[in-house]
């Protein structure tokens, strides 16, 4: 429902988000998982560390400012660890292992 004071929506009853979980939720997840893999495997093939870890900050930055605005805060949670994991958590030891440095700053 709309406020007529200033346009915008908001919860008016119980919060039930079942429907946003079957239908949305679960599958905006599982792209997420598949578009932060292969970003990871782009950067991670044409980056030096340094410039992988910067792509990683700015994407992280862009997904968290967009999960402010179009998500749910849960699913914000959720979506952060698949792109940290995806990003960070499997890409470390490939990354960190480049010749640039890398293994110093670690």
């Amino acid at each position: 429902m709309r406020s007529p004071k200033d346009g915008n929506f908001f919860w008016q009853g119980d919060r039930n988000l079942s429907e946003y979980d079957a239908h949305f939720e679960t599958s905006f997840l599982q792209s997420t998982q598949e578009e932060s893999s292969k970003a990871a495997s782009r950067w991670n093939s044409s980056s030096n560390c340094p410039e992988y870890l910067a792509a990683v900050k700015n994407f992280l930055a862009n997904e968290e400012t967009n999960a402010d605005f179009w998500l749910q805060p849960e699913t914000k949670q959720k979506m952060l660890k698949i792109v940290e994991t995806e990003l960070i958590t499997k890409m470390a030891d490939v990354v960190s292992s480049k010749e640039t440095g890398c293994v110093y700053m670690f």
